[in-house]
């Protein structure tokens, strides 16, 4: 079911040029927050012209605030519902593919925005060359009472991390990166990362350093901690299926950056087919770093060493990385 309602549209200053600006929302039993993000939609000083929501088949009241907020909401609400369950990443690939701005919002269910967040990031989009932007947020607990401290603050001391800081909630996308990288594939685990690796290729991400949203982190969250300690069995099960779908992903995205090759700028095109030879590099180092845990611990050394030296660990935390591959 869909609802539309008319929406003025704006001219911009800055450029002058039209911007059409879109919210991507993915939902699945969040009506504990939801509320607060749709209206923290409403409260901006700069409103959406459409918000597009694909629901995973919630089993409590998620669906049905979002179509009383669809009701009354100032600017135009689209949203659906999956037929079956789809999962994180495919969830978001619907509402992203429905989207139709020029610049694309992500949203999650339960982060509350600043006023003044669609008027920033429009604001840097229309005087920035780059695709892709990202700004900071605020780390909030479940009750959204401010811990002071932001993501960016966190990672401040490594700027080349920030870089490769991947977060999709408060991430920002131009319609040229979602014509390239879109569909997302049903076999990639994070709809993020998929676009990320787009705007990676074409070296194309703006780091906006200012708090635009609160985070909201939840106390289940918080308390999950990764198991210490396992079974030969259940580590072999698990090494051996993140492999198994780290290749998938490889191949994943050198298809479609092969695809996307036809279909971009020719300045632009170096960057993606370089980047793109880059990960078949990395899906080779994969294959010989998985050989290479198969060995004696004494005969991992010399290999090892060698892909150390030639910079293969440079992209996956580097000397320890190395390290573990000797010893574990």
């Amino acid at each position: 079911m869909l609802f539309l309602k008319p929406t003025p549209i704006l001219l911009y200053p800055q450029s002058g040029l039209m911007m059409k600006i879109s919210i991507a929302l993915a939902t699945y039993n969040g009506a504990k927050h939801l509320s607060e993000q749709l209206n923290s939609f409403v409260n901006q000083t700069r409103m959406p012209d459409e918000l597009i929501v694909s629901d995973d088949l919630s089993t409590d009241s998620t669906f049905e605030i979002i179509k009383k907020f669809a009701d009354k909401a100032p600017f135009n609400v689209y949203y659906s519902q999956n037929k079956r369950n789809l999962g994180y990443a495919v969830n978001f690939n619907e509402a992203l593919s429905s989207t139709t701005g020029d610049l694309v919002l992500l949203s999650d269910q339960d982060d509350v925005w600043f006023s003044n967040k669609i008027e920033t990031i429009e604001n840097v989009a229309t005087v920035c060359e780059e695709l892709l932007i990202i700004n900071d947020k605020m780390i909030t607990d479940e009750n959204l009472k401010s811990t002071g401290v932001s993501t960016f603050k966190i990672i401040s001391s490594r700027p080349k991390k920030l870089q490769k800081f991947i977060s999709g909630s408060f991430t920002s996308i131009k319609r040229e990166l979602l014509d390239l990288c879109l569909p997302i594939p049903q076999e990639f685990s994070s709809h993020d990362v998929w676009i990320d690796h787009f705007a990676t290729a074409l070296d194309s991400k703006k780091i906006v350093n200012q708090c635009l949203q609160f985070y909201r982190r939840h106390e289940t969250a918080t308390m999950i901690k990764k198991k210490n300690r396992y079974d030969e069995e259940e580590k072999r099960k698990y090494y051996e299926n993140k492999y198994k779908q780290r290749l998938i992903e490889y191949d994943l995205l050198v298809e479609a950056m092969s695809e996307a090759v036809g279909h971009i700028k020719s300045t632009k095109k170096s960057k993606l087919i370089r980047y793109r030879d880059s990960l078949v590099r990395m899906r080779e180092f994969s294959v010989e770093r998985e050989k290479i845990r198969k060995k004696r611990r004494v005969s991992r050394i010399i290999p090892v060493a060698g892909f150390l030296i030639n910079g293969d660990y440079a992209n996956i935390n580097g000397l320890r990385s190395a390290v573990h591959d000797i010893l574990f």
